[in-house]
């Protein structure tokens, strides 16, 4: 399965944010055989936090669940993403 989200983040306060939206699942076997149909959407959501230093390089970590429907049958998935922040300047 191939997944493409579609996610929209909306901050507030000055370390939190929300994020949310929908995604596009494609079965690996179609893709294979030049067919690509796809079989199901899916929505996630989540939530977390950022610190950004200096207002340019940051920490963030955040959990979220997806949720697929797939050949007829729901997937949950619950995961905690984390990684680096760079913001690019406003020019």
């Amino acid at each position: 399965m191939v997944t493409i989200p579609l996610k929209l983040r909306i901050e507030f306060a000055k370390y939190f944010f929300v994020i949310g939206g929908i995604m596009r699942d494609f079965s690996i076997n179609a893709i294979t055989k030049n067919t690509l149909h796809s079989n199901a959407f899916g929505i996630g959501i989540g939530g977390g936090l950022q610190y950004l230093h200096r207002n340019k390089f940051g920490i963030f970590i955040y959990p979220q669940a997806n949720i697929h429907e797939l050949f007829d049958r729901g997937i949950i998935e619950t995961n905690i993403s984390f990684g680096l922040a760079f913001r690019i300047p406003r020019g």
